[in-house]
């Protein structure tokens, strides 16, 4: 009964770190010092340097208005908005990368804002047949200055990212945080 007052009065202080200790202290676990701070990484100085939202010592979500992430949101836009047969942009639900790697999943609307008709698209029969998400995939690596695609799925009804671990050698923390 103890733990969850502590636990309950450091979520409230936002101390995010004592939080996942007590819990993990709480449950038994031999460990606690596994969980990790989540915190975020001030924007760098140095042009070289990446502004991000750390989720893990290891990945994390470039941070909206950094080069990163708009080179990561301009080059899955150009397989997307040609499969989608229109100009899309992003509303974004995952979003990790390690610096080399990125992982993007979406959901595409129009340039407004506004929810994207599938009725509209090539995929409207998929759509009308309740065969298909409103969620896109897409894996993208470094090259250059910015990210080429790699491969990418538009509707997908299942854990599509799954399949990318044995197939190009990727750790499944890229694609989730849990």
């Amino acid at each position: 009964m103890m733990a969850d007052c502590s636990i309950l009065c450091a979520i409230k202080a936002g101390r995010l770190f004592l939080a996942l200790s007590l819990l993990a202290a709480a449950a038994g676990f031999a460990h606690a010092q596994a969980a990790q701070q989540t915190r975020i990484a001030q924007p760098a100085a140095a042009e070289n340097r990446r502004a991000v939202v750390q989720i893990s010592s290891h990945y994390y979500t470039p941070r909206r208005g950094t080069e990163e992430r708009r080179a990561i949101m301009d080059a899955a836009r150009v397989p997307v908005s040609a499969a989608i047969g229109k100009t899309v942009i992003f509303t974004v639900s995952v979003l990790r990368s390690d610096g080399d790697w990125a992982y993007l999943q979406a959901e595409p609307r129009n340039p407004d804002g506004s929810a994207l008709d599938w009725s509209a698209t090539r995929f409207a029969d998929d759509w009308a047949m309740d065969a298909m998400s409103d969620v896109i995939m897409v894996l993208l690596r470094r090259s250059g200055g910015g990210y080429q695609v790699v491969d990418y799925v538009v509707g997908p009804t299942d854990v599509h990212w799954y399949g990318w671990l044995g197939q190009y050698g990727l750790p499944e923390a890229l694609f989730h945080g849990g």
